[in-house]
């Protein structure tokens, strides 16, 4: 599963899934879904300064 997405463009969506087991049920299978979606860019202002986000 991405933790980061794999373009940085505005627009940019995915939906990503993975699958696992439980080992207390070995014959089960059960997936997780992750929905990423990269809307815009901001710039913050830190004390560290500023950062495009």
């Amino acid at each position: 599963m991405p933790i980061w997405p794999l373009e940085l463009q505005t627009g940019w969506n995915e939906f990503f899934t993975i699958q696992y087991q439980v080992p207390a049920y070995p014959d089960g299978t059960y997936y997780w879904g992750l929905g990423m979606n990269v809307s815009q860019w901001e710039r913050i202002q830190t004390p560290a300064g500023p950062f495009l986000v």
